[in-house]
């Protein structure tokens, strides 16, 4: 009996000790500077307040003309 009530506590506990996963980090390039740039941290931040699995983290990478030069020189020349 004292074996059932140890295996039943030992259960209990692995249940209630569940494993805890980080939240998804995503970085959201863009090129976004001014109200814009500061609308788009608005709805980064009100996409995170709303949920915990994932962090959207936004990342200015300059204009969207520097943004433009470097996919071009990405892309090979047919």
């Amino acid at each position: 009996m004292l074996n059932k009530a140890l295996l039943s506590s030992v259960a209990l506990a692995g249940l209630a000790a569940s494993p805890t996963f980080a939240a998804t980090q995503i970085q959201w390039w863009h090129a976004m500077g001014g109200e814009n740039g500061a609308k788009l941290e608005e709805i980064a931040k009100g996409f995170n307040d709303s949920q915990a699995d994932y962090v959207i983290m936004p990342v200015y990478k300059g204009s969207y003309d520097r943004n433009a030069q470097r996919r071009h020189r990405g892309i090979p020349r047919q």
